[in-house]
Order: structure tokens, then sequence, then C-alpha cells
């Protein structure tokens, strides 16, 4: 059902409607599934916590920019009309899903346009697409109630232009539901999901810490904290038996260097029967000033 049209002209009211809905540019951060953003970081956005920074870059730019050419050729290939979405679609059945399609092929199905450069080439081979990119176009097929739908791209090579068919998946999409409603859920019940290690920074920014505040873990957060706390412990056992195999490491290293560094004496350049060269280069490293940071240790 389009409950929006022309959103380039109405993009005040494009953004209000899609506030706190699960549209297809988010549902695969809510399956954990966003290699770029965490669940926990929208979570963090949607409950007041973090604003979402992200006005775009030269990349996304560039992508906007030649998402027309991708869709003109397309079209050309396969000598079909190709136009604009321009439209905000909400699912019939449950108007928290949301989707806004790149563009649309004859009979109504979504094409998505995605870009890049040849280094993203090696996800797409062999008819395969990015994951985060189906699951995008499932929500649209979804929402759109087609059965098919195609993910194309330019990455940098116009002799090879993967095209990859989506085909609507009814069990894939209960998951993609589960957890968008168990999302939601945590917004309004404010219970953040399990963050990713890479988001230690956003936690302390998000939940700043107050010191000399004391909160006894009852219930299931002592038993969460015990389980985690004993893995830690083991995970410290095992850091430190590797440490002292990579010192033991290094110094076998450094040893075997210095006795080939003495077999060269004063050369820079050794040359062996068989052709090989070794080389010894003095590398002279500028002592720079670090940027003052802080950070949270944990103990227990």
């Amino acid at each position: 059902m389009k409950i929006l049209d022309n959103i380039k002209q109405n993009r005040e009211v494009w953004h209000s409607l899609r506030k706190h809905k699960i549209t297809s540019s988010n549902v695969a951060t809510i399956c954990g599934l966003n290699p770029f953003k965490s669940e926990f970081e929208l979570w963090c956005e949607w409950t007041d916590k973090k604003q979402d920074s992200f006005a775009g870059n030269a990349y996304t730019d560039l992508g906007q920019a030649l998402e027309p050419v991708v869709a003109k050729w397309y079209g050309e290939r396969h000598n079909v009309e190709v136009v604009e979405a321009n439209a905000l679609y909400q699912d019939e059945e449950y108007p928290f899903l949301l989707a806004t399609p790149d563009y649309l092929l004859p009979d109504g199905s979504p094409l998505e346009i995605k870009t890049g450069s040849y280094r993203q080439s090696q996800k797409w081979e062999l008819g395969k697409a990015p994951t985060e990119y189906l699951l995008q176009v499932q929500l649209q097929l979804r929402v759109l109630d087609k059965s098919d739908g195609v993910l194309t791209a330019y990455l940098g090579d116009l002799e090879h232009l993967p095209e990859v068919p989506v085909r609507y998946n009814s069990e894939l999409f209960d998951l993609i539901l589960e957890r968008a409603q168990g999302f939601m859920e945590k917004v309004i019940k404010d219970i953040p999901p399990d963050p990713r290690p890479s988001d230690h920074q956003l936690l302390s920014r998000a939940m700043p810490r107050h010191e000399g505040e004391v909160l006894t873990l009852e219930g299931e957060k002592n038993e969460s904290a015990l389980i985690a706390i004993n893995r830690l412990k083991t995970i410290h056992g095992l850091e430190k038996d590797l440490r002292a195999k990579l010192s033991a490491y290094e110094d076998q290293r450094k040893g075997l260097e210095n006795q080939i560094k003495l077999l060269l004496g004063t050369a820079s350049t050794g040359i062996l029967l068989d052709g090989r060269e070794i080389n010894v280069k003095r590398v002279n490293v500028k002592e720079q000033m670090r940027k003052a940071y802080s950070f949270e240790r944990l103990t227990y």
C-alpha cells in the first residue's frame, strides 16, 4: 500500500513517516547482519541515547548519481521499462513495516540497485549477493506483495554487472518479523540488545558511568553476569597461554634475524646461491604525539 508519493519533494514527511519503523534500509541491522551498524547502535538512536549523525559521504553521493544510469542499463539489456519508485510503501498487515524501492519493473516488482568498487565483486560472484541486500529486497517483496525481485549492481566494471534474482520466502519473512517485533519491544521497554565488540565507545557514551553508584545484581542480571565473568576468566587464561607462546616465537624470530644480520656483516643486501635476496633496511620512525583518550576498565 503506497502511503507517500513523490518522496524526493517530500523528504521531511518521508523521514517523519519512517521514524521508529522497520524499513528495508534497517532490516539487516535489526537482524544483526549490517556490517556498518549494530542493532545496539540503532536501539540507541531510537531511544534518543544517540543521534544518527551519518549524513552521507562521497560513496553514497556517487551511488545516488549512478543509480539512474544502472537502471537505464538494466532496462536496455532486458528490453523492459524501468521506472523510479519515488514512493513510500507500507505493509497492510504489519503497518510498522515500510519500504522505499529504488526502481520498479513493469509488473511492479522491485529492482534494487547497489554500487561499489571492484573489491566488492567477490561478494557477488556465482549469482550471490551480500546478505544485507537480500534481506532488504525480501522486505520490499513483502510490503509490495510481489513474489520476485532483482538485485543488480555496478562495481566498477561495465563488462560485469551482476544480477541476482530474489524470490519471496515466507519462512525467511517470519524470521525477519520475529526480529522486528523483538527489536521494537526492546525499544518500548528500554531493554538494550547485546552490543557488538566494536560498540564499546558507544556504550560508554550512551550509558555514562556514575561514580559511587552501586547496583546489586539480582535474578537474570546476576545469572548473566556470573556466566560472563566465568567466560572472561577462561578467555584470560587462554590469552595468557597464547601470549607466552607468542613471546617465545618472537624471541626465536629475533634470534634468527640477528644471525642473518651477523652473516651479512656491513652489507645491506645478501644473495643466496638459489638467487634469493636478503635485504636489511634502516627505518627511521618519527616520534609523534598520541591523542589523549579515556576508556573503561572492568575488574572482577
